[in-house]
């Protein structure tokens, strides 16, 4: 727990924060597997929509942060990205969406650095603009349906 401005922030641990699912019948960065041992296309597409779905709260909580602890959202964001980076599309669609929500990521990455070095945060704009590409490409891609989930750029 930290405590900032007034207020206290629970400061979620590496393993439970909203990153991907490693047990075997979920996992997107090996092989997915159903509960009769085989592997399909279409469980593999959700593991990975899901995935990116837990990867998208994690990432709201980094922006929560940002107003109230930029150097903790910071924090955030590279382990977004990091995990993002662990991930194994199962198509080019997919490919896309999470290739654009890296992209949002770094944009909000270099805000939280311009926050840090008291610059006008003139790169929130870009952030947002990233993020509205990919909820556009999240949605396109059939990963919303596949994870039962809506992307809202404000808040990811």
């Amino acid at each position: 727990m930290v405590a900032v401005g007034g207020g206290a922030y629970l400061l979620a641990r590496d393993d439970d924060d909203g990153g991907p699912d490693r047990s075997p019948a979920t996992t997107s960065v090996g092989r997915t597997t159903t509960k009769g041992g085989g592997s399909t296309p279409a469980a593999r597409r959700t593991a990975v929509a899901r995935d990116v779905a837990r990867l998208m709260t994690l990432s709201a909580k980094g922006r929560a942060l940002t107003a109230v602890d930029p150097q903790a959202a910071l924090v955030n964001r590279r382990r977004v990205l990091r995990r993002l980076d662990a991930l194994r599309p199962a198509d080019d669609g997919q490919r896309t969406a999470i290739d654009a929500f890296r992209d949002a990521i770094r944009a909000s990455i270099s805000a939280n650095q311009a926050r840090l070095a008291g610059r006008p945060a003139t790169a929130d704009a870009d952030a947002t603009a990233a993020k509205r590409r990919f909820c556009d490409l999240w949605s396109s891609s059939g990963m919303a349906a596949d994870a039962q989930r809506s992307c809202d750029p404000g808040r990811i």
